[in-house]
Formats: structure tokens, C-alpha cells, sequence
């Protein structure tokens, strides 16, 4: 089974394309401990706007759910961003 889902992201205290790299590398990488794939898909030019989509593939859907509420609580526990919207594929 796959799951993916798509985070829109607004990150309100970046004012550059370094500092929102910054932000996002580094949430990406702490995801990774999850075995998930995980790229910013969208709003690459916008500086206080950001798109993770990410995708878990396992043989169970709970797992799956579980490891999807991990990353998204991640997220939603970074004070430097908030979740504008989530999108389940």
C-alpha cells in the first residue's frame, strides 16, 4: 500500500530563499529517520511559501497512517512554519 501526502507550507519568519532552504533541508532530513521519500514539490521561488510531498509504502495501512501522523506532527511542531494545507493522494 502507498500513501503520500502533500504539506502546503508557510513559513512567516523567513525574508530569503536561504533561510526557507534552510528550514526545509532540515525537516526533510529529520523525516527521513522514517524511511519515507520526501521532496519540496512546489513553490521552489517563493520565500515564505513551501510544498513537501511525501510518500510511504508498506503492507499494512496502519503502519502507513502512523508513520504519516509522525511526519505531519513533525512539521506542525516546528515553530518556524505553520501547515496551510494537507492534501491526501
Amino acid at each position: 500500500m502507498i500513501k503520500a501526502v502533500s504539506l502546503k507550507l508557510y513559513l512567516g519568519e523567513c525574508s530569503s530563499l536561504k533561510a526557507k532552504r534552510r528550514i526545509i533541508q532540515s525537516l526533510i532530513e529529520k523525516s527521513k529517520k522514517y524511511n519515507v521519500s520526501i521532496a519540496e514539490t512546489g513553490e521552489l521561488d517563493t520565500w515564505n511559501l513551501s510544498e513537501i510531498t511525501f510518500a510511504v509504502v508498506s503492507n499494512s495501512e496502519s503502519y502507513n497512517q502512523n508513520i504519516v501522523d509522525k511526519i505531519i506532527n513533525l512539521f506542525d511542531n516546528d515553530f518556524r512554519l505553520s501547515i496551510v494545507e494537507i492534501i491526501l493522494q
